[in-house]
């Protein structure tokens, strides 16, 4: 016997609240994640809604990146 079954549709990691941060002298992917999250680890949910951004590494000063609001 079968059951039809209706889920919600899963949200998509890219449905984040963002806000935009300005990149300045001395910022880090795991120094923004340990502030947001409190988690340095956690960088990669910043990553997730900035796909454009290929090298945290090579960010100049004054780049505009998108934050997600709260916590994971």
């Amino acid at each position: 016997m079968t059951r039809e079954t209706i889920l919600p549709r899963r949200p998509s990691a890219l449905t984040r609240v963002v806000y935009d941060y300005t990149w300045r002298e001395g910022d880090r992917l795991d120094l923004l994640a340990a502030r947001i999250f409190g988690d340095d680890t956690m960088g990669w949910v910043i990553a997730e809604v900035n796909l454009e951004i290929l090298d945290w590494l090579a960010l100049e000063p004054g780049t505009i990146v998108r934050l997600p609001r709260g916590a994971a």
